[in-house]
C-alpha cells in the first residue's frame, strides 16, 4: 500500500540460506527526505540489515 506525501528505505534481512526473513525500513514525510537523506539513511538501513542477517546466520560481525 502506498501512501501519498511518504518516503520509505528497506533493505531484506536473509537468513543463513539466503532466504529473506523479516525487513528493516524507514518511513518519513517526502518533504523531509531530499535525495541527500534518502541516500545517506538508504546505507544505513542496509548496513544494519546486514548485520541483523549476518547475527541471524550466526556469523562474527
Amino acid at each position: 500500500m502506498a501512501t501519498e506525501g511518504a518516503t520509505a528505505i528497506a533493505a531484506p534481512v536473509r537468513d543463513a540460506n539466503g532466504t529473506i526473513v523479516a525487513a528493516l525500513s524507514v518511513v518519513g514525510p517526502s518533504f523531509r527526505t531530499p535525495p541527500r537523506v534518502i541516500t545517506r539513511h538508504g546505507e544505513q538501513v542496509r548496513m544494519r540489515s546486514t548485520e541483523l542477517s549476518d547475527l541471524i546466520a550466526g556469523k562474527n560481525s
